[in-house]
C-alpha cells in the first residue's frame, strides 16, 4: 500500500444535543478533548493537528478554533457562495460550493485572505459544483458534481503560492443517468465516490465507485437498488481500511467488501460507465433498531468508530476493528 498523507492524533465525532466532539485514541480508549455546539445546517472539519473549522450555513459563518487555544477566529463567508463541502490543510481553509459554476474558495489563516482556486473552462457551465474535497500526496482533490460530464481535479499543494494551482484534471465514468455525487473518499490505494442516480422505470440507485489511486486507468461499482421511490435503505457512509471497503447501509448494517484487482476494469478513453456488481457481494452485519449514520478511521490505526442512532435517534459511538 501507498503511503497516505501522515495524520494527527486528532478526530472528530457527531454527538447528541448538536454537538461535535474533538477526540484522541489513547492508552486503547478514545478520550474526549473539546465539545463544540453546532447549529442545525452545518459542515465541519479538522486537519487532525492544528485546526477545527465549522461552517453555519444557514448564518454564513466561518468558525476556525484552534484545538490548543479557546480564540475562535470567525467570518463571514465571501458573497453568493453556496458551501457543500470543507476541509483543512495546515494554515488553510478549503471550501467546495457553487457561485453558479463550480467554485473551490481557500481562507487563507495567516494573512487573512480569501482565494477562488483556479477553474477549467469545462466546469464554468451553470450548475456545477463541488461537492466534496480529500488529500492525496501532494494534492488537494476536488469533485465535481452534477451535469454530465464529471470531473475530478488536483490542485498541487505545498506549492511557492499561497493560492494551489491548477496541476491537472480527470472526466469521471458516470453510473446512471441524472447522478449526483454526495461523498468521496481515499486512502493510499483507492479512490472512492458515492452518488445517486434515477434510471427512468429502474428506479432510484445508489453507488460507490472505486477506482485505483492515482491514476484512475481501472475502476467498478457496487450498485444498490432503493426502489422507484428511493427507499431509505440506502448508503450513509464508506471508508477504505486496507483493502476492505467499509460499507455503512441504512437498515443493513456495517458492511464489508474485500477489494482485489479481479474487481478492477480498464476505462479506455471511450468508456462512459462503470462496471457495476450488485450490492449482495457485500456481507452485512446487521445492528437491529439502530442505523449506522457515520464511519470515523481512527488516525494511526486499523480501527474505525461507527456513530449509531437508534430509533429515538439518541447517538451513541462504537469501536470496531475490521
Amino acid at each position: 500500500m501507498k503511503d497516505e498523507v501522515k495524520a494527527g492524533d486528532y478526530f472528530l465525532l457527531p454527538g447528541n444535543s448538536n454537538t461535535l466532539s474533538l477526540n484522541r485514541f489513547e492508552a486503547d480508549q478514545v478520550r474526549e478533548y473539546r465539545v463544540f455546539d453546532l447549529p442545525e445546517k452545518v459542515l465541519w472539519a479538522t486537519d487532525q493537528k492544528q485546526w477545527v473549522a465549522i461552517i453555519d450555513i444557514a448564518k454564513r459563518m466561518l468558525s476556525i478554533y484552534p484545538i490548543n487555544d479557546s480564540n475562535a477566529i470567525t467570518l463571514p463567508l465571501p458573497s453568493r457562495l453556496e458551501p457543500k463541502s470543507i476541509l483543512v490543510y495546515q494554515n488553510s481553509v478549503f471550501i467546495g460550493g457553487t457561485l453558479g459554476i463550480a467554485v473551490v474558495a481557500q481562507y487563507h489563516i495567516d494573512t487573512n485572505r480569501w482565494y477562488a482556486l483556479e477553474m477549467p473552462r469545462q466546469l464554468l457551465s451553470h450548475r456545477k459544483a463541488i461537492d466534496d474535497l480529500v488529500i492525496q500526496d501532494q494534492f488537494l482533490i476536488a469533485v465535481d458534481n452534477l451535469v454530465y460530464p464529471k470531473y475530478i481535479l488536483y490542485y498541487t499543494l505545498n506549492s511557492s503560492d499561497e493560492r494551489p494551482p491548477l496541476s491537472h484534471f480527470r472526466k469521471l465514468l458516470t453510473n446512471g443517468t441524472y447522478e449526483s455525487i454526495v461523498q468521496a473518499r481515499i486512502s493510499g490505494d483507492y479512490l472512492g465516490l458515492r452518488s445517486r442516480t434515477v434510471g427512468g422505470t429502474r428506479g432510484h440507485y445508489q453507488h460507490i465507485a472505486v477506482y485505483q489511486n492515482p491514476d484512475m486507468t481501472q475502476s467498478f461499482a457496487i450498485s444498490l437498488r432503493t426502489g422507484l421511490a428511493g427507499k431509505a435503505d440506502g448508503y450513509n457512509d464508506f471508508l477504505f481500511i486496507g483493502d476492505q471497503l467499509l460499507i455503512a447501509r441504512e437498515n443493513e448494517g456495517l458492511g464489508v467488501f474485500r477489494i482485489n484487482t479481479g474487481h478492477f476494469h480498464p476505462n479506455p478513453e471511450k468508456k462512459l460507465y462503470n462496471t457495476q456488481y450488485d450490492d449482495s457481494v457485500v456481507s452485512y452485519k446487521a445492528y437491529r433498531n439502530e442505523s449506522i449514520v457515520k464511519l470515523t478511521p481512527v488516525p494511526g490505526t486499523l480501527k474505525t468508530i461507527l456513530t449509531i442512532k437508534n430509533e429515538r435517534q439518541t447517538i451513541r459511538h462504537e469501536l470496531v476493528e475490521i
